[in-house]
């Protein structure tokens, strides 16, 4: 899959999922009294390269704007957040031509 492709849907996902306002589940809610965290780049077990870059950096970037979560270096955090991408799924939605995809539908599978 060329990489276009690939930044494009995860931009897509990140810019929905943003807009939707979603959050941490229950289970993974940080304690309100952590305030500085050191943020591991994720493990990438899907086929998509590069895609642990983009979900790091969009982490870091919700955690630092709707937060008051600092991202300091290990030695420094109260605690430690690992992820790791089980899968990555592109799918066309709409089609202009057998060439041409209009709307893709991209799905991710993370765990933290």
């Amino acid at each position: 899959m060329n990489k276009k492709l690939l930044i494009y849907g995860i931009v897509g996902v990140l810019f929905f999922t943003c807009s939707c306002g979603y959050k941490f589940s229950n289970q993974g809610h940080l304690s309100e009294n952590v305030t500085k965290v050191f943020l591991e780049i994720f493990e990438n077990k899907s086929f998509e390269a590069g895609a642990e870059n983009f979900f790091t950096s969009a982490l870091i970037n919700e955690l630092i704007k709707n937060t008051n979560i600092e991202i300091v270096k290990q030695e420094n955090a109260e605690a430690i957040i690992k992820g790791s991408i089980r899968a990555i799924t592109i799918d066309a939605l709409s089609r202009e031509s057998d060439d041409s995809v209009i709307e893709r539908n991209v799905s991710a599978v993370v765990d933290f």
